[in-house]
């Protein structure tokens, strides 16, 4: 059985444990679970025998794409409205915390951790990789790029958003992705 945990992951709406039991990823109480949840969830003889399938991406460029969504939601404010600046990825990066399901992907709890990790920067060939890996055919089918336009195009160079500071920053909360991803910023 195949299932994914993890950022930016959603399951397929079809039966994830099979002839075990009716749940289908609808009956996951909520998007972005942490393994440890969806663990408790399935038990842990299902959980063991599962393929945990989890993605990362550049920490740097994830979390200017975090706070541009904060504010398109409201819950956060620009400094300079409707334009992202290096004041607003520092400012939002005071105090803030990894979810858990960030940490639990890569974690040091090996009952936890994904079996196969997908880049976001290599999305298509780690998806063929992947399914080589599940023994499935390779449909080739084409990635549709989605939410591309969410984010204005002056966010797309990440690098001019981050004063040294914040780029430390998130080099320490997230050492494990950049180390595991080979990221550079």
């Amino acid at each position: 059985m195949y299932f994914g945990v993890g950022p930016g992951w959603v399951t397929s709406e079809t039966e994830i444990v099979g002839k075990h039991s009716k749940r289908t990823s609808r009956d996951l109480s909520y998007h972005h679970m942490a393994p440890s949840e969806i663990r408790l969830y399935l038990g842990n003889s299902i959980w063991r025998n599962s393929i945990r399938i989890a993605n990362i991406r550049n920490p740097w460029d994830q979390f200017v794409s975090r706070v541009w969504w904060w504010a398109r939601q409201g819950r956060v404010e620009l400094l300079d409205e409707g334009r992202l600046t290096r004041v607003d990825i520092e400012r939002n990066l005071e105090g803030w915390g990894r979810a858990r399901v960030e940490t639990e992907i890569l974690g040091v709890d090996a009952d936890l951790r994904a079996t196969y990790i997908i880049k976001f920067e290599d999305l298509s060939s780690d998806l063929t990789h992947l399914l080589e890996f599940l023994g499935l055919p390779d449909s080739s089918a084409h990635l549709e790029h989605r939410n591309h336009a969410s984010r204005p195009s002056s966010t797309y160079d990440y690098r001019a958003l981050y004063t040294n500071k914040s780029r430390r920053m998130i080099s320490s909360i997230y050492e494990d992705w950049i180390e595991f991803g080979n990221y550079r910023f």
